[in-house]
Order: C-alpha cells, then structure tokens, then sequence
C-alpha cells in the first residue's frame, strides 16, 4: 500500500478515534432502543457514516452457496451521502462471491480489517467498484456467536480518507451488534411462528384427547381408542398412513391399520396378514436402534428388516418413509407408532412433541389393560402367594387411582376442581403431609399455586407453614431451581435439613426454613410436562422419612401426567373462551332482534288498528287498549336498548340501505291493512356511514312510520333515501290525514326524532297539512364521510 495513503490525515487520527468511539457508542445504543430491525440499522449506519465522513456504509452477509467452497455474499442495509451512486439497487453488483478476492474472505474470517486504494483490487471486484466510483474501501468484519457472519463496508468515493486498524477495530463493536440484531430479529420472528403452529396443532389434538381419556377410563374398546388417537396423529402430522405396533413376546400385533382412505377393515387386514407378524431379531434390532436414537426415527419403507407384508403395503400407497414414535414404560419397549409419508425426510416441526404425548397416552391405554389384566390374574391366584396377593391389591389400587382421575378428566366441567382431586390423590398415595400443585403460565414462566393440601384436606387460603413466596404468583426463574428441575424426573430429597450446597444456594426464597419451620424433613419434586413442554410444578413434603416403592412411583408420574394434560386443556379452553363469549352475545342479540323487538312493533301496530276498529265502546276499551300501548310502546324502546347493548358492535348499521329495506319488507309483512302501499326509492349511489348515523336515521324512519300508521291512516307511504357526497337525507311521506305539527304537542315520537336528528348535527323538517298529509325530511351533514368507503 503507498505510503502517501498511509499518511493522509494523521495529524486527526486522534480526533477520529474519539470521533468514532463516540458513533459507536451511538449506533450501539440505536440497536438496543430502536423497536424496528430496519430503522435501528438504518440508524446506525447514518451515524458511523456521518462519524467517518465517508460516502457509502452498508452491510453485507455471507450466506452458502451450492457448489461453491467459499461462501457467497449479499447485501442487505445501505447508506449513502448525498449525490452518491447506491450500491443495493444494482443486483449485479450488490451480491457476488469471493472469487478472486479469496484473501479477502480468509482476513475477514480472521476477525481482520481490510484497507484497500481501489487501483490496488483485484478484478473483477474492481471494475465494479470503479463503476461506482469507489476511491478506497474499508472493510470491517461482523462477528455473531463467534462466526463470521458477513462485514460492514466503508466506501470513500469524493476523497481518500485515511482510517488505520485502530481506527477499525473501534467500530468492531458497532458491526457486530448490527449483525447481532439483525440475527435476533430473524430468531424472535421465527419463534413467533412456531408458537402460533403450536397453537394450531394443540388445538387439533385436544378433541382427541379428551375422547381417548373417556375411552381409558371406561377400559371399554381398547382398539377404538387406538384408533382416534392414531387418527390424530396422521392429521397432524400429514401420515398418508399409519399403524399402533405392539410387541407380544415373539410377534407383533397390529390392532389398529390406517391407510389412505380411512380405518382398514380388520377382516381385509386380517386377509392380507397385516394383523400379526412374527418379531425376527433383525426387526427387534431396528426398533431398538431407533429407541436409543431419538432424532433417527425416520425408516425406509424398503429396509430388508421390515416385515414383507409392510413393504408391500408401503409400495402400494406410496410411502417412501416411514416414523416411528416408541411407546414405551420406563426403558421397556411395549411397541411403537408407525406413521407413512409420501416424503423421504417429512418435516415434523412442533408436531414432534404432540406426536410424543398421543404415543404416550396411547402406551398408557396399553399399559392399564395390562394392569388391570395383571391384577385380575393375581386375585385368581391370591392363594398360591401372599406376596403375590399384596402385589394385585397394590396394582388395582393403582388402576382404580388412574381409572377414578382419568374419569374426573373426562367428565368433571371444571378442570381446576379436577386439579384439586389430583393433588388429594397423589398426597393420599404416597401420604405426604403438604402438598402444592402450581401451574406454569406461558410465555412470562410465572408459577401460581392452584391447589393446595395439608393433612389430606384441601385448603383454599396460604397456610403458614408453606413458603411464604406461594402466596402470590411469582417468576419460576428467580433462581435456577426451576430450569433444573426441568431436566429431572421426580426428584426426592429425603432431609431438606442437609441439602447440597449447590441446591440451597439456588433455592426459592423462605422454601428451606417454611419445611424446617413446619417440621417437614423430606420433600419430592416434579416438573409437569406435556411432551417436553413444562406447565407447572407439584411439591410433596413428608413430616417421616419418605420411602416411595417403585409402583408408587410410577403412580404419581401417571396422575402428575393427567395433571399437565388437565393444565394444557384448561389453557386450551381459555383460548376459546372469547370466542364463545362473542358468539353467544352475537347469539343473543340476534334472538332478541328477531323475537321481542319485531312482536312489540306487531303488538304496537295490531292495537293501534283494533282502537280504531273497536270506537263504538271507547269509555271502556280506549283506557285498557291505551294502556296496552303504552306497555307495548315501553318494552318496545327497552327491547332497542337491550339489543344495542348486547351487540359487541354496530357495524351492520352502516349499511343503512339494507337495514331500512330489511324493515320495509317486514312491515310489509306485518301490517294488518293489505291496502296500504309501501314505495321504497333509493337516490344516488349509496356507500358505508358511520354505525351511529346508520341507527340513529334507521329509529327516526321507524318513528315515522308508526307514527303515521297509528294517527294518520294512510293509503301510500313514501320512504326516499338520497345519498350525497356532502350529506344523506331521508324523506317519509304519506298521504293521510295530517296534523298541526308542533314540538310542544307532537309527542314523544316527534321530540324523539328532533333528539335523534340534533345528536347527528342535522336538521329536521315536519311539513303537514290537515286531510292531505305529511312529510318527515331529516337531512344529515357527512364532513367525515367518504362515500367510496
């Protein structure tokens, strides 16, 4: 490099340092303040720009390129001083690889600053950047998680300016956060999206859960259970196939076969052997492999250790892979899931884990036949062995605790109280002293106690002798504790009293001395999870020396098991909640329209005409029939009221065209004298207004109306609604008998229209002659309205 270059503007180099610490400092804070990804780096590339007093500043990521050693190259953010060609708007030369410039890119990945005259590049890099009038470039590397992410480039094309590494490394700081943020922006919005795809597919799974939980609870067809919980399986995971396998002793059972067209039927399946299949030791060998590999679960269809009747089934529909979910207690493989895919590697995402908790459920369905078979098996033989026989009491013990809560879950409405009975049964089981069931509430992981029981009984209220933190929700990370009992099964400590060092220094506030406190020696904890998601948190505590056999153990698992499941549907449930609620308001209102509103308006109109008809008698019948009315007129006006508030909006005033002809044609349908004649004429092209003057025009027509109807006795009744650009008018015209119009004796009806039309910033005219008839004209300015809308 010239040494000219080298000695430009060194008698500044001080100031230029603190210059661009200052900016970096500045651009930093930028990254960290500013909400949008876009506008943060935007900002921070003007002030390193402006800081440097250079003509171009942008970013630029390295991403993989297929058959390409080095990576590849592209630019995302760019800022330019004024009259100064961009660089991003020309695809040619706002990408590109390192070829040619391979020195470049091994300096970069060594966290090293580059400084290069334009005359001194290598081509072609240099044509391209002669075509932008680029003078020299500076080149400052972007590090994330200790990669090489991409750089941030200064390019002077006025001047030369000299910048030495000392200078560039001040504002390693600054491109490593702007590559840092733009990362964890992609990270934030890619977690969004995987919550709201849980979201969706919890939804499609509960239904069948809580369909297969009856099912377990009743013991009553354990091939139909199987089969909506396999069904499941295949909707959400996309399965064009899909089998339960168990293993019996040397064979497989298949109880349940889907293919694409729904359940096969056991007699076809049976035919075609895909009911039973002997278990060779190479098949046994690949279930095994696949239990201890997890994230191998992936099989081809065409593995010479699957059974030959299954390869044929495989080819037949098409499947070229096969996943299996291992159901399985403990380390024993009971059988498996098997689902087929018309993709060699099908994309599971957050299915993974539901997919997990339906095998789950569907071993535990396996297992408590088993159980409650074993049991019954015992009690023939109870005589042969008392050890035998105590064993069968423990397990129908056991079966009868998993068959009462899985029958609570399936049909007690209210899941809290559910958990309630949950805890009484686990603290029953294993006799502890205190115990506290706490729910984890997503996404802030704050825990609250929801159930709690001391000496075998429920209490409501915090009891002294329990942490005083269980009082009130609070933050399940306020210490490690809870992460790492997330990574444990049950966890029992047998004297809290001589608790490690590493456990009391993480644990909850006031936990130890509240045991020490309350005489309680041991404890044992459990996460509740559903698949590998946690949802709350059980602690037992023990006044005696906790010993908890293996059954016992694997007891409080199950029913801590239905616990989570319980916790899952309630927030579930709780999602729906609004939903419902809008609907049934909507339900409501709608009813309420439809039935009070429209009978009052019947009963209104009906009795006006019976006044009429029935004058020959009017000192007994006109006091009862005007007392009517006005009961009638009175629950007509609250019937209103009610629906407006009941409606959760008004937006279907709006459209006032509709709603007045909807009430055109159904007083056309309700009023008692055939011969009147009802015309209807729109004027202008009608558009949305505001709900309030949609309502309020909608009352002062229907005002009108009955109005004419009871007093007037008309023939012909006029409704002409004109539509403007400045303002909306509404005529009602009839031709009968007329009256002396006036605000002091024209009645409720009249003061009622006149209130309607000042709320709106109307006018309103009464034009009425007597023996020729009336006019209603209510016209209403629209500054606001637009009639496009």
């Amino acid at each position: 490099m010239p040494q000219d270059f080298l000695a430009l503007n060194e008698d500044n180099k001080e100031t230029l340092g603190d210059r661009l610490l200052r900016a970096s400092a500045n651009a930093t804070n930028a990254l960290l303040t500013i909400p949008s990804v876009d506008d943060a780096v935007n900002t921070a590339l003007k002030i390193i720009g402006e800081a440097l007093d250079t003509d171009r500043v942008t970013v630029i990521e390295n991403f993989d390129c297929p058959e390409q050693q080095l990576p590849c190259w592209k630019m995302l953010y760019e800022w330019d001083s004024p009259d100064t060609v961009s660089q991003i708007t020309h695809p040619e030369i706002s990408q590109g690889t390192y070829e040619g410039i391979e020195s470049w890119y091994e300096s970069i990945n060594q966290d090293r600053s580059l400084i290069y005259l334009t005359k001194d590049m290598p081509e072609p890099f240099r044509s391209g950047q002669e075509k932008l009038g680029v003078k020299a470039l500076h080149v400052v590397p972007i590090f994330v998680e200790n990669k090489c992410w991409g750089v941030v480039g200064i390019d002077d094309c006025r001047e030369v300016k000299h910048r030495g590494q000392s200078e560039l490394s001040v504002l390693k700081i600054a491109a490593n956060s702007i590559g840092s943020a733009i990362q964890r922006d992609r990270t934030q919005k890619a977690l969004l999206r995987s919550e709201q795809e849980r979201a969706t597919e919890l939804e499609k799974v509960n239904k069948a859960l809580r369909g297969g939980i009856a099912g377990m609870a009743r013991l009553e067809n354990l091939e139909h259970v199987l089969a909506e919980m396999l069904k499941v399986s295949m909707e959400i995971s996309g399965a064009h196939s899909g089998a339960v396998v168990l293993i019996e002793e040397d064979f497989l059972c298949y109880p349940v076969l889907f293919d694409n067209k729904g359940l096969v039927d056991p007699q076809i399946q049976r035919s075609r052997g895909l009911n039973v299949s002997a278990l060779s030791p190479e098949l046994m060998d690949l279930a095994l492999s696949i239990l201890k590999s997890p994230n191998t679960w992936v099989v081809n269809p065409n593995d010479p250790r699957m059974p030959p009747e299954f390869v044929a089934f495989h080819q037949e529909h098409n499947n070229r892979s096969i996943r299996h979910i291992p159901m399985q207690i403990s380390d024993r493989l009971i059988g498996w899931l098997g689902l087929g895919f018309a993709e060699e590697d099908p994309p599971m995402g957050k299915s993974f884990g539901l997919l997990k908790v339906l095998a789950e459920q569907m071993t535990m369905v396996v297992e408590m036949l088993r159980l409650s078979n074993e049991a019954k098996q015992t009690a023939i033989a109870r005589e042969q062995e008392k050890a035998a026989k105590e064993r069968a009491t423990e397990l129908e013990k056991i079966n009868e605790t998993l068959r009462r809560s899985l029958t609570w879950l399936a049909r007690e409405e209210n899941l809290n109280n559910f958990l309630e009975q949950i805890l009484l049964e686990i603290s029953a089981t294993v006799q502890a002293d205190l115990a506290h069931l706490l729910v984890l509430h997503q996404p802030d992981r704050i825990l609250e106690v929801v159930a709690r029981v001391i000496n075998g009984e429920l209490i409501q209220k915090p009891s002294p002798s329990e942490p005083a933190i269980f009082s009130t929700p609070f933050s399940a990370d306020i210490t490690p504790l809870f992460s790492m009992m997330e990574e444990q099964n049950l966890v029992l400590i047998e004297d809290v009293a001589k608790l490690p060092p590493e456990l009391k220094a993480v644990a909850w506030p006031d936990s130890i001395e509240s045991h020490i406190r309350g005489g309680y020696k041991a404890c044992g904890i459990l996460v509740l999870k559903t698949g590998d998601r946690s949802v709350g948190f059980l602690g037992l505590s023990f006044n005696e020396k906790l010993e908890l056999v293996e059954e016992k153990r694997q007891l409080v698992i199950a029913l801590a098991n239905q616990a989570a499941l319980a916790i899952l549907l309630i927030q579930l449930a709780e999602q729906s909640k609004q939903a419902a609620l809008y609907e049934e308001r909507n339900r409501l209102a709608g009813e309420i329209h439809d039935t009070l509103a429209q009978a009052f308006t019947g009963i209104s109109l009906q009795l006006g005409v019976a006044k009429w008809l029935f004058n020959e008698d009017p000192k007994t019948i006109e006091p009862i029939l005007d007392r009517i009315n006005e009961i009638a007129q009175s629950g007509l006006a609250e019937a209103r009221r009610s629906v407006w508030e009941i409606y959760p909006t008004a937006q279907e005033y709006a459209d006032l065209a509709n709603k007045l002809s909807q009430y055109i044609e159904n007083l056309k349908q309700t009023a008692l004298d055939n011969s009147l004649l009802v015309d209807f004429q729109i004027f202008g092209t009608a558009y949305q207004v505001a709900a309030i003057i949609g309502y309020n025009l909608l009352k002062i027509a229907q005002e009108a109306i009955i109005n004419a109807l009871k007093h007037a006795k008309p023939k012909n009744l006029s409704i002409v609604l004109t539509y403007k650009s400045s303002l909306i008018s509404l005529a009602i015209t009839d031709n009968g008998c007329g009256f002396q119009p006036s605000l002091d004796n024209g009645g409720f009806g009249i003061l009622s229209m006149s209130e309607r039309s000042d709320r709106l910033g109307g006018q309103l005219s009464i034009n009425s002659i007597l023996g020729q008839g009336t006019e209603v004209l209510v016209e209403i300015p629209l500054e606001t309205q637009n009639h496009d809308r």
